[in-house]
Formats: C-alpha cells, structure tokens, sequence
C-alpha cells in the first residue's frame, strides 16, 4: 500500500510539473519595429526630382511629429513615386523597406487620396503577384482645392488577396500628407 501512495504522490507531482511549464506562444512572423519617418522621391519627365518627408522620431505615440511636408503636384502630370520607410531611433538609420520587401506577402501600402484630383497605382508585386505599393505611378487630373493623402502601411500576414480593403490587417503607420494641385 505505501508504495502506491509514493507513486500516486509521485505521479501528482509529475502532473502538477507539468501544468505549471510555461506554454510558449508562436512568435509573430517578425518583431514590430519603431516606424520613424516615409520619404516620398517623386520623378517626372521633365520636372526635377521632389522628395517628400513624414517624421515622427519617437515613433508611434509621444510627441507630435516634427515634420509633415505637403506634397506639391503639377496638374496634368504623371509622376512615378518611390515610398521607403525607415527606423531613425536606431544609429545608423534603418530603411525598414528593405523588411517590408522581405515580408512583401504580409504587408501592402495604400495611397488615399481626399479632395484632390489624383490616382494611384501600386506597380510593384510580392512573389504571389499581389500589390506592395513601394513603387507606384500617380496620374494627376487638373487644378483641384488642397486635399490630403492617407497614407497606410498594413501588416495582414495570412490575409492579403489582391484587392484587399485599406482596413484589412493592421496599420504599422498610418497618417495623412496634405495635398495640393497646382499649375
């Protein structure tokens, strides 16, 4: 009898080991990092280059950002448009695009436009052939009121189809540029 009782003794302390490992949770497909600024370098034929800067240096939250430039538009105009997005809180900076590359079937840029007469075309894939949006083309209409231009960044691992909603997943930056059209 008593050698049942240690290994009933014996088998409830196993059990009760047991319960009280620590489970560990699947780690997210990469580690959110600190999203500082988004350059914008617009290209036409025939204008001078024109970049465009959001920054926020200590990122999401905090302080207000300290710059927010508005993007100025030729009417009639087609401009081709480079986005890279960086981390400036480490030293050096780091061009978070080149993850955002990495992890294209996970993440897609979405380009808004509100009150201004503007389209946006992502002409850049991931490798299932779906929109990233680091490269786009933007078709300027004519002379319009100032606007703006939401600008999102969404992480949906798993989720991404082709025309997925602006809303799909969740936003690892998202703001707005003002917006003008001029001559």
């Amino acid at each position: 009898m008593e050698s049942k009782l240690k290994l009933s003794l014996a088998m409830l302390l196993l059990l009760g080991w047991a319960a009280c490992k620590k489970v560990e949770t699947p780690k997210e497909e990469s580690e959110h990092e600190a999203i500082t600024s988004v350059r914008l370098i617009f290209s036409a034929s025939g204008l001078t280059n024109d970049t465009v800067w959001f920054r926020d240096p200590d990122g999401d939250g905090g302080n207000a950002p300290t710059q927010l430039d508005t993007i100025f538009l030729n009417a009639n105009t087609s401009y081709q448009v480079k986005t890279s997005i960086w981390n400036e809180t480490k030293t050096p900076a780091e061009d978070m695009s080149i993850k955002i590359i990495e992890e294209a079937d996970a993440h897609e840029l979405f380009y808004l436009p509100a009150n201004v007469n503007l389209s946006v075309s992502k002409t850049d894939k991931d490798s299932k052939g779906f929109p990233l949006g680091l490269e786009s083309t933007w078709n300027v209409g004519n002379v319009g009121a100032s606007g703006t231009l939401n600008f999102k960044l969404m992480h949906k691992p798993g989720l991404k189809t082709s025309n997925d909603s602006p809303s799909l997943g969740h936003a690892d930056i998202d703001m707005n540029f003002p917006v003008l059209i001029q001559n």
